[in-house]
């Protein structure tokens, strides 16, 4: 995944590369016809302490239970997830 700001993050799916390739999306794609493609994993918070069942953060990484960040403007964390997920889908190629 790609960093974005100081505590936000942006990954390319595999669903992604898959859709990419013409191997077919995910759920999103066949219930709600979203192409994967166009649809980025993305969080505010890469020491989310959650640990959700589908979440494609590494649960093995320490998490944060207090926040010690400075916190980046959601614009900026939108921009540049957008841009790093382009850039991403770029080098894919």
């Amino acid at each position: 995944y790609q960093l974005i700001g100081s505590h936000s993050g942006v990954k390319l799916c595999r669903w992604t590369k898959s859709m990419l390739r013409g191997r077919g999306g995910c759920y999103k794609h066949t219930f709600y016809g979203i192409e994967s493609h166009r649809c980025m994993e993305t969080t505010p918070s890469l020491a989310c302490a959650n640990k959700c069942v589908f979440c494609w953060r590494h649960h093995t990484n320490p998490v944060g239970t207090e926040w010690r960040w400075k916190m980046d403007q959601p614009e900026m964390i939108l921009k540049e997830a957008i841009e790093n997920h382009q850039n991403m889908i770029k080098q894919f190629k």
